[in-house]
């Protein structure tokens, strides 16, 4: 019902379409249909990158949310180059807003770094260090404020 009436009325439908599918994504994990629950995802993942290009400020975490949980996903089904892409994914979605906060956001963004390097390395995909350049030495810092 949603996918009808967000492809007539995108502006009005199209994030009650993105919720539900994330939350059939989150369902189908509960259930341990990891296949599924990355399709479901994806889709959903889609839906959020049109609304955050649209709205970033009010659709960009919802984007790193589902990016984030499709690179669970995928990592648990033992898809490393499908986990990579949707670390990757993730992390370009979470940057604005860490750049705004970094205190904030400083263990996601680390922990979604961790997962990009170690999928990309169980893939044999190169690591694209540009994703580290303006967020790198914000994370430095805050490791070095905490005396971590």
């Amino acid at each position: 019902m949603y996918r009808d009436l967000a492809a007539r009325q995108p502006d009005a439908f199209q994030e009650g379409l993105a919720r539900s599918v994330n939350s059939l994504a989150n369902a189908l994990a509960e259930a341990r249909q990891y296949d599924r629950a990355v399709e479901a995802d994806d889709e959903a993942v889609r839906h959020y990158r049109a609304l955050a290009a649209q709205r970033p400020e009010a659709f960009a975490p919802s984007h790193h949310q589902c990016a984030r949980g499709e690179e669970h996903y995928a990592a648990v089904m033992g898809d490393s180059a499908g986990s990579a892409a949707a670390a990757k994914e993730a992390i370009g979605s979470l940057r604005a807003v860490f750049l705004t906060d970094p205190g904030a956001f400083r263990s996601v963004m680390m922990n979604l770094l961790r997962a990009y390097v170690n999928s990309s390395d169980a893939a044999g995909v190169e690591v694209d260090m540009n994703l580290f350049g303006s967020v790198a030495p914000l994370l430095n810092l805050r490791a070095q404020e905490s005396g971590g």
